[in-house]
């Protein structure tokens, strides 16, 4: 098995983290009883800078002269760097950055997912204890984490035995009944969208939903890409039905200048006040419930701003296949320069041109004959 690529700088990268998390928790400690917890996060730090140099030095001595991965660097490899990531989640909870734990967490599920990297269920067994323990942590983000990592225990399981319910999944479902396959999800920025794109957007989403067959998922309101979808499907309304259903998941209370689109069919709410990865979370936590492999989904970014950003991680590391717009700006365009992701299997470049949906278009296609 060949290095991965970028192994080198990410092991940089994730050591520089490791100190910077170390000095965020030594300054918590001093202004915070953490009854403990500081304690056991810091020496969770400890542990993983020592296994990323360990990792460093083996790959230093016979990965790097000979590129070839051994088994045992392998193994190394997923599991130092998995405590790495969470080591790095679990210190971002001292200055309760939400988004910083779900990009984190992001990274340590595509690691625990990867069919070449998997670590062990133990790992996110215990995880899920740890962070259901955690009185510490707030209940927006605890419920967010424990949603994620269900999402990923329950995709861990082999497909013969899905097909027994996942009680937390169940409890947590908020659409009910399976979508029509293949889904959809269109992603991107809602009122920060750079409107001098607006045309361009509005005809690439003409081409990506034209004659589409499935369930197509977005922000579901007027604002930005979610209101162009919103255009799109009432323009093709217009002439002929259509053949999908188009649904968002929304928070229940919608802040004041967000306004519903009325071209959406449905509308899941989850108990959220706010604008949030939970919906982000629940509509996977549909998807997966309902029997659809993500490796089925496709994900089409348009620039956006932090939730987007996470939008797309969410999805990569969950396996479904995202297409981001190379030029289009913001999260679409800083996950390709991101060293963990840029080199993703399941990532996919789109310039902002009409004649490049074609190959984006066959993989919907090839999704909905696997049907």
């Amino acid at each position: 098995m060949t290095i991965p690529s970028g192994w080198n700088k990410e092991i940089s990268s994730l050591s520089a983290l490791l100190e910077k998390a170390d000095l965020n928790l030594k300054a918590a400690c001093n202004i915070t009883d953490f009854d403990g917890w500081a304690i056991s996060i810091h020496s969770e730090v400890e542990n993983a800078k020592i296994g990323l140099q360990k990792l460093d030095a083996i790959m230093a001595d016979s990965g790097e002269k000979t590129d070839v991965f051994t088994p045992y660097c392998h193994e190394l490899y997923a599991i130092y760097r998995l405590q790495a990531l969470l080591a790095l989640c679990h210190s971002s909870f001292c200055l309760r950055n939400e988004a910083a734990c779900i990009e984190y967490l992001s990274c340590a599920v595509e690691i625990i997912l990867n069919a070449n990297l998997k670590p062990g269920k133990s790992i996110i067994n215990e995880e899920i204890k740890f962070i259901d323990k955690l009185n510490i942590l707030s209940p927006d983000l605890k419920k967010q984490i424990l949603l994620y990592l269900n999402i990923a225990m329950f995709l861990l399981t082999e497909p013969p035995n899905r097909v027994k319910k996942n009680d937390f999944l169940e409890n947590h479902r908020t659409q009910k009944e399976p979508f029509k396959a293949p889904v959809f999800i269109v992603a991107g920025g809602a009122s920060l969208m750079d409107k001098t794109q607006a045309g361009t957007f509005h005809d690439i989403l003409r081409g990506m939903m034209s004659g589409f067959s499935g369930t197509i998922i977005s922000g579901g309101t007027v604002a930005g890409i979610p209101g162009l979808v919103g255009e799109v499907k009432a323009e093709f309304q217009t002439k002929a039905p259509v053949a999908f259903k188009l649904i968002a998941y929304l928070p229940k209370y919608l802040p004041g200048d967000a306004k519903k689109s009325v071209a959406y069919d449905w509308f899941y709410e989850t108990d959220s006040d706010k604008f949030s990865v939970f919906e982000i979370l629940s509509y996977w936590c549909d998807i997966v419930s309902g029997g659809i492999q993500p490796a089925d989904v496709i994900l089409a970014g348009f620039e956006g701003g932090i939730i987007s950003a996470l939008e797309y991680r969410i999805a990569l590391s969950l396996g479904a296949k995202v297409g981001v717009f190379a030029h289009s700006g913001r999260a679409a365009s800083a996950i390709l320069n991101d060293n963990f992701w840029k080199d993703h299997r399941n990532l996919l470049v789109l310039p902002n041109e009409i004649i490049s949906l074609f190959h984006f278009r066959s993989q919907i296609k090839k999704s909905s004959k696997s049907k």
